[in-house]
């Protein structure tokens, strides 16, 4: 249950930051990632840049991310301020998050104090920010959600910011790619992770399957439950893609209902984010309230919203869930992907212990300052255009990516 948070600003502390640079690798450690690799002609993409006020713009596979960032920033010797979900600024995390130069954003709404921020740091300071154009989490190393347009939008204010003062117009935005590498052997991983959610879910003898055939078992197993529990339609006849899809949308269709909005058109990423905005304000409606019984409508309120914001986080959870990942590019990694949301569901958390190196890769910078012309003649296409080109960009260097896994053999998947 969401509590009611104000924005929260970067408190950049000098010495903080400097400690956490002398620790990065130990913190890394910590998280799993043993190394961070990037190609010299690829660092020889940003490093000229050291001076230079920029966005870096990356794919948001999993929480690590933003020290992969920060590793970047390490490297480069220059500090890098970045958003973060507001959720994630309570308790003392969000204390030491903010003082290596985080703030907040509400997701999916229009938080004006946030985008001021960005802007300011960008133009009045000539700062270098940290943004994920997916908007969440994806929790797949190969593949992305659709770029929201808000970086680039946010990149043509600063120039124009930039132009209002003076300054010169201009401001690179860097495409970074992100993709985690197992480098320990991770079948006896995968194998008890399996295990552990095949007991979860009550399947039985399942070591003696491939591991191919085991993870769609579970996913199928999964599914039904989740069927049961919204009391759909029996669906053990389609194929599993369907049936995930079917759960996706009902919950959609189901939370909307409730609160009676109606989601706009376009991806499923978009109609969630509007959703668990929504279903915010819903819940907040009364949270100022005076009289007695305008306290009790808003206990109400809450105890409604609940479940529904528990439906909203089990659809986060299931975007990036299909039945075809794994067989599209049969590797460990993309395996493990699928069996960290299983986790997610089931336990409530994901399980993995495997050390991984961050692998990163670095693309040409997006130079918005070369749009200015467009942008005043037709700021909406200007804009479309210039996230269409930093999204394939990152894309391009995923692709790239593909073969970097460590392949599943045949005998495991066919």
């Amino acid at each position: 249950m969401p509590a009611r948070r104000d924005f929260r600003p970067p408190k950049d502390n000098a010495l903080l930051i400097r400690l956490v640079f002398l620790t990065l690798p130990l913190i890394m450690r910590a998280q799993r990632v043993v190394s961070v690799q990037i190609p010299d002609e690829d660092w020889s993409r940003l490093d000229p840049l050291r001076k230079t006020r920029l966005i870096l713009s990356a794919n948001h596979p999993t929480g690590t991310d933003p020290l992969i960032a920060m590793e970047l920033a390490r490297r480069l010797g220059q500090h890098f301020n970045f958003v973060a979900a507001v959720e994630n600024f309570d308790g003392l995390r969000g204390w030491i998050i903010q003082r290596l130069g985080a703030y907040s954003i509400a997701r999916g709404l229009p938080d004006r104090s946030s985008l001021q921020t960005t802007r300011r740091l960008l133009s009045v300071q000539d700062r270098k920010v940290a943004l994920f154009p997916e908007g969440e989490t994806y929790y797949h190393n190969d593949i992305t959600l659709p770029f929201q347009s808000g970086v680039t939008q946010l990149g043509f204010w600063a120039l124009t910011d930039l132009q209002k003062l003076g300054k010169e117009p201009v401001l690179p935005i860097v495409p970074v790619a992100i993709k985690y590498c197992f480098v320990d052997d991770p079948v006896p991983e995968i194998h008890a992770r399996l295990a552990f959610l095949e007991d979860a879910v009550g399947i039985a003898g399942g070591s003696d399957r491939r591991e191919y055939d085991r993870l769609i078992a579970l996913g199928e197993r999964v599914a039904s439950m989740v069927e049961r529990q919204y009391r759909l339609p029996e669906a053990a006849g389609l194929e599993l893609d369907v049936r995930i899809m079917r759960l996706k949308e009902h919950i959609i269709e189901r939370v909307a209902a409730e609160i009676r909005e109606t989601p706009p058109d376009g991806p499923l990423p978009e109609q969630m984010r509007f959703l668990f905005n929504a279903l915010r304000s819903y819940s907040m409606e009364f949270v100022e309230a005076n009289s007695g019984y305008e306290q009790r409508i808003h206990q109400r309120r809450m105890e409604h919203a609940e479940p529904l914001f528990a439906d909203l986080l089990r659809l986060h959870d299931f975007l990036a869930l299909t039945g075809h990942y794994v067989r599209d590019h049969p590797t460990w990694e993309r395996f493990a992907d699928v069996l960290s949301r299983l986790e997610q569901e089931i336990f409530g958390r994901a399980r993995s212990w495997t050390p991984v190196e961050a692998r990163v890769r670095i693309a040409d910078p997006v130079r918005l300052e070369e749009w200015l012309g467009s942008y005043k003649e037709n700021r909406k296409a200007a804009v479309g255009a210039a996230t269409k080109l930093l999204e394939k960009r990152v894309v391009g260097l995923l692709r790239q990516f593909w073969d970097a896994g460590n392949a599943m053999p045949e005998d495991g998947f066919r």
